[in-house]
């Protein structure tokens, strides 16, 4: 007795694993990154302007490598290099792309660096500025209105880049299928321009964070002025020509320029070649 075979015990059964619906939202994930990967393979068609986000990406890190530049400084030319290429990812994954969010980010930086080398002392209000209060005194429209102050603008007059911002806005708006279609087109829905409207405000921000370097008594590398932007320059050129063909260099120029606030927003933003595409960017 006590020396028999003892009784195993039965096995547990594990209970199965219940099948999980499939998940809309990894779907949806999915079906981005499959745009994205083929939207990213006609980007590299489109020369030179794939070059310009590499020589802008490059002169604002040449720009935050800067020995003994303020910290808050170097944090927001690393924010505007995240943001360039995060711009470029969303525009890639939507399958009708337009100006995106990250655009108006570069666009305020820019005023913001802007207004950081007329009075280097605004960087430590901005700083220690309370969070809800930042916007009302550092937000675009009181950067715009201190840099038209500061070009000696009357208050009638208004500096180009508010119609830039406008036209952010009204694409940052949900919008009805018929606002799609001409004339009411948006320039800024095709990738082509879309790319090159953010990559635009990028080469502005490097353009405006090199005179704040200056302002804060930083010295600018050697290595900064030998980077290339001949990549930059032609893209621009091109990008213009293929979304504006009738409008001239001189047109451009002067629809650039200051003008009465009463105008309002210039067509030119509003309305767009709706037959551009890259194929008239690459050309030959």
């Amino acid at each position: 007795m006590g020396n028999g075979p003892k009784k195993r015990k039965p096995k547990r059964k594990i209970p199965a694993r219940p099948i999980r619906p499939r998940s809309s939202l990894v779907d949806g994930l999915a079906e981005h990154a499959r745009l994205r990967n083929e939207q990213r393979s006609a980007m590299k068609q489109l020369h030179p302007l794939t070059d310009a986000f590499d020589e802008v990406l490059e002169h604002l890190r040449v720009l935050s490598e800067i020995e003994g530049l303020d910290p808050e400084l170097v944090h927001l030319l690393r924010d505007a290099r995240r943001w360039l290429t995060a711009g470029v990812d969303r525009i890639l994954s939507i399958p009708d792309p337009h100006s995106v969010e990250e655009s108006r980010l570069l666009l305020e930086l820019e005023y913001l660096l802007r207004d950081f080398a007329a009075e280097p002392a605004q960087l430590k209000k901005w700083v220690e500025a309370e969070g809800w209060k930042r916007p009302r005194e550092f937000g675009f429209g009181k950067l715009r209105e201190r840099e038209e102050e500061r070009r000696g603008l009357d208050e009638e007059t208004v500096i180009a880049a508010r119609d830039y911002w406008i036209t952010h806005s009204v694409d940052s708006h949900p919008k009805p299928s018929s606002s799609e279609t001409p004339p009411v087109h948006h320039w800024s829905f095709s990738m082509l321009s879309s790319l090159g409207d953010l990559v635009l405000h990028a080469g502005s921000v490097v353009e405006a964070a090199a005179a704040c370097v200056t302002a804060f008594g930083a010295t600018i590398p050697q290595e900064f002025d030998g980077l290339p932007t001949s990549a930059y320059t032609e893209s621009m050129s091109r990008t213009f020509g293929a979304l504006h063909p009738d409008v001239s260099e001189a047109e451009l120029d002067a629809i650039r320029q200051p003008h009465l606030k009463k105008r309002g927003t210039h067509k030119f933003w509003l309305v767009g070649n709706d037959g551009a595409d890259a194929a008239e960017y690459v050309g030959d």
